[in-house]
């Protein structure tokens, strides 16, 4: 079988899971414009609307330039990530700054589920999550609905003629 990429959703998925952390900073952000208003109220005129301006535009500018950052970090998480199934195993491939390879054996695998949360439904996509005898589930993410299925039913496949060939 050829290798398995996550969903062409995967970057914004990753991204929108992050939602809650940019909305505290959304936040923390109006909080530091805030605080330049009492700084801003020593000022006259002109002056006092330029500093505010300055500061929500640097803002702004910062806010813009972070979520574009995080942006192509999940873009490159996404692409970095690869499912492979070979003869011994399910091979991942994953990870930007630290680079992970794993072999989940067949012969190991005790559960497979798929999964699909709220913000999954929306874009379409599911969350293979593969259970093994050797330690913690390993989950492959941001996986088309219907690649998911096919996915868990291939391995299933092959633990099965893992099985009655022992």
């Amino acid at each position: 079988m050829s290798a398995i990429h996550l969903h062409r959703r995967a970057a914004g998925y990753f991204l929108l899971q992050k939602l809650p952390l940019w909305a505290v900073f959304g936040v923390w952000l109006a909080v530091i414009i805030g605080v330049g208003e009492p700084l801003a109220g020593r000022l006259e005129g002109a002056a006092r609307w330029n500093f505010m301006s300055q500061m929500t535009l640097n803002g702004t500018i910062g806010f813009t330039l972070l979520i574009g950052g995080v942006a192509v970090f999940c873009r490159l998480k996404a692409r970095a990530y690869r499912v492979e199934l070979r003869q011994e195993g399910v091979t991942l491939d994953y990870g930007v700054v630290n680079k992970s390879h794993e072999t989940i054996l067949y012969a190991k695998i005790q559960d497979i589920r798929v999964t699909r949360s709220l913000l999954e439904r929306v874009l379409g996509l599911s969350t293979l999550i593969v259970q093994n005898a050797m330690g913690m589930p390993q989950r492959i993410p941001a996986l088309g609905a219907e690649t998911a299925m096919q996915l868990r039913d291939s391995i299933l496949r092959q633990v099965r003629h893992e099985k009655d060939s022992h």
